[in-house]
């Protein structure tokens, strides 16, 4: 029998301590612990999933005893509950942040696209690998393998297509999002006004999609470079897209991760090179990354990379532009939950998510398991800021303009952003900027808004303002002139992009004119979009050029006005003309003179050829004649020639047929006849040289080693 502790003193407080040990591992056991667990700034530890246990079971029990399939893409809103796609599994999971319980929130685990309009968890996903929340909670799915984008309705639970047809190509711009082609689609993401951005993986692009119509904005041209229009640049394999609180977009591309102005829709490298690999931190753009896949950003506008194949988590600086590593310590592995996080171990890290307080989820999809890591993001002494003060609103044609003041209080941080809203007609439309004023263009006329401001800083979003009232108006103006202007020259043309008007003067802008003019001659090209080619330039002419906007008011005064020089058109030349052909002993001597038109270039080289007995023979020169050798005597050859230039070889001339001769060849000792003068040689043996002499003794052709010599 053992005899019982007197419970006093130290064993009291140990016994106390067992107990709570007991109740929490108890609570961990059952799931009553929320998704979010209380761990040192800098641990790391797996939230949902098994470490390499793959399926999908578990649901309506605790996440950290379900299974996974490949967990891809995640999105987490407001109330902290976190969506993981599973790639594998063509489900999407939800796990609540309250209870740590995770169900299954869209697809019935069997591969395919069919259920729209029908309760998403009865649907199929088609490896679903990307998700992103709007602001009123839907969320949206990259179904990379049926080529389209999903919606689940945050009221209803039901599904739809949103943006492809499901059938893997190219095309549909400027139409129906749902009409167009899509090809493995591999990110999504919105911005502040929710039009929805897709990375267009196969395509290598990024299409936009706002009011039910795609385009591209990023990646439909050939330039590799950076500091161009996005859709200038030739982008290489775009994964993981994020838009910012400013619209900046950011864009995983192969090894790099690239990002478009919001002001001027030009595309520059902010991390990652050309190579991959790991070459240690410091500053971003000179950093290798492997293969990165999912990107997010905190509050204060950071960046947080899934760098794949370095098997690591990296961290962008806004302010330095340095990066560091912060998860990982890129040895391929799942060990190290409970301990620092840049001593754990990833296999595959392929999406990233922040939470309110700044804690960051990992997907592992080789590990089947999203891990958390305290960044002590929660331990700023900053606070959300006030309410922006001295709101006025002022109405204008389809628009209002919001003027306000800073808040009272910003929080302690640096307020990074504002964001005006305006709702009537039972719609809301919103617009960010960093000042004030700020103006809500596309309202309707007529329509009374009520409208207020928020202000945003690295803590979160203040309380809104007091609301003032606004009724968009009806007249309409012109429109202001098209913004950055931006022209690339051509052959005996010029390319002008340019972005919208600052306001469209209260009516639909329905087409802008692209206008060159040497000084005397001006040639203009329409369209509805940018960008506009004006042809028929003259190449080496100076142009100057601009754009204009055009609405039912008429047309805006013209932009900035932007200088071009066009090439010239460069062709192969025409042929040679006036070709002879002599023969020659086992050669032919081909001659010509220029073509008649060098193509616009100049004419670096010409190259004879004759063909015959089944053999071609070449010879290639800068002038005439030219000489083909190593013919065969007494076979028929078809010659002709071609002249070259920069772009290329021109249309040979006519052949001509020519037979190649034998040449003289005599020999000591044998009869050898030709004639000179119409005079017979024989020949005769001379002890120092073989003599070929006429038979009336007036010629003769003697040979020495150094040839034949003519007597």
């Amino acid at each position: 029998m053992v005899t019982p502790v007197e419970c006093t003193g130290y064993w009291r407080h140990f016994i106390n301590a067992l107990l709570a040990v007991s109740m929490l591992l108890g609570a961990l056991e059952v799931g009553a612990y929320p998704l979010t667990p209380i761990i040192p700034v800098g641990t790391i530890v797996s939230v949902v999933g098994r470490s390499g246990v793959a399926g999908g079971a578990g649901d309506g029990g605790v996440a950290t005893a379900a299974t996974l399939y490949f967990p891809a893409g995640m999105a987490m809103d407001n109330s902290g509950n976190l969506y993981i796609a599973e790639y594998g599994g063509h489900r999407v999971r939800k796990v609540m942040a309250d209870t740590g319980i995770i169900t299954t929130l869209a697809g019935n685990g069997v591969a395919g696209s069919g259920g729209d309009g029908g309760l998403a968890t009865s649907a199929q996903l088609n490896a679903p690998l990307s998700m992103a929340l709007d602001s009123a909670g839907n969320l949206y799915i990259a179904e990379t393998l049926g080529h389209r984008i999903r919606k689940i309705s945050a009221t209803t639970g039901s599904i739809s297509t949103v943006a492809g047809n499901g059938v893997a190509g190219i095309g549909g711009d400027h139409g129906s999002a749902l009409n167009a082609y899509l090809n493995t689609p591999t990110g999504v993401a919105l911005d502040a006004s929710d039009n929805l951005y897709i990375a267009d993986y196969g395509n290598k692009r990024i299409r936009k999609v706002s009011g039910g119509v795609i385009e591209t904005v990023a990646g439909s041209g050939t330039i590799a470079g950076d500091d161009v229009p996005a859709i200038y640049a030739a982008l290489v394999a775009p994964r993981g897209i994020q838009v910012d609180r400013l619209g900046n977009l950011f864009i995983v591309d192969k090894h790099r991760v690239r990002k478009v102005a919001a002001g001027t829709g030009f595309i520059t490298t902010i991390a990652g090179t050309d190579t991959y690999g790991f070459n240690g931190d410091g500053l971003a753009i000179s950093s290798n990354l492997y293969n990165p896949a999912g990107i997010a950003l905190d509050g204060a506008g950071n960046l947080y990379i899934a760098d794949v194949y370095n098997r690591r988590v990296r961290k962008v600086s806004v302010d330095t532009g340095m990066i560091s590593t912060i998860v990982g310590d890129g040895v391929y592995g799942g060990t190290g939950d409970g301990g620092p996080a840049t001593s754990a171990r990833l296999l595959a890290p392929e999406g990233v998510v922040l939470d309110a307080s700044g804690n960051l989820y990992i997907s592992d999809m080789q590990g089947e398991v999203v891990r958390m890591v305290n960044l002590g993001a929660g331990s700023s002494s900053a606070s959300t800021p006030t309410a922006p003060q001295s709101i006025s609103v002022t109405a204008g044609a389809q628009q209002i303009t919001l003027s306000f003041s800073a808040p009272a209080s910003t929080g302690g941080a640096a307020i990074d952003s504002y964001t005006v809203s305006c709702t009537g007609g039972g719609i809301t439309k919103t617009a960010t900027g960093s000042t004030s004023p700020l103006v809500l263009t596309g309202l309707t006329a007529g329509v009374q808004y009520s409208c207020s401001v928020i202000a945003h800083n690295v803590a979160g979003d203040s309380v809104a303002s007091t609301s003032v009232v606004a009724t968009a108006g009806s007249s309409v103006t012109a429109p202001s002139a098209p913004q950055s202007v931006t022209v690339v020259p051509g052959t005996q043309q010029a390319t002008l992009s340019f972005l919208a008007p600052a306001t469209n003067g209260g009516a639909v802008i329905d087409s802008y004119t692209a206008s060159c003019t040497d000084g005397g001659i001006t040639k203009t090209a329409t369209g509805t979009t940018s960008p506009l080619v004006v042809t028929g330039l003259t190449a080496g002419v100076q142009y100057s050029c601009s754009v204009t906007a055009h609405n039912s008011a008429g047309s805006s005064a013209a932009s900035t006005g932007v200088n071009v020089t066009p090439t010239s058109l460069v062709m192969a030349p025409s042929a040679p003309q006036s070709v002879t052909v002599v023969s020659g002993a086992q050669q032919v001597t081909i001659s010509f003179s220029a073509p008649g038109s060098t193509g616009g270039a100049i004419v670096d080289s010409y190259t004879a050829s004759c063909t015959g007995g089944g053999a071609t023979k070449t010879a290639t020169g800068s002038t005439s004649p030219l000489v083909v050798t190593g013919l065969t005597a007494g076979v028929q050859y078809s010659c002709s020639v071609t002249a070259h230039n920069s772009a290329g070889s021109g249309t040979a001339t006519a052949s001509i047929s020519v037979t190649p001769s034998a040449g003289p060849t005599p020999s000591v000792g044998a009869e050898a006849v030709f004639y000179c003068a119409e005079a017979l040689y024989s020949p005769v043996f001379n002890a120092r040289a073989a003599t070929v002499s006429s038979s009336d003794g007036k010629y003769f052709m003697r040979s020495y080693p150094s040839g034949w010599i003519l007597g």
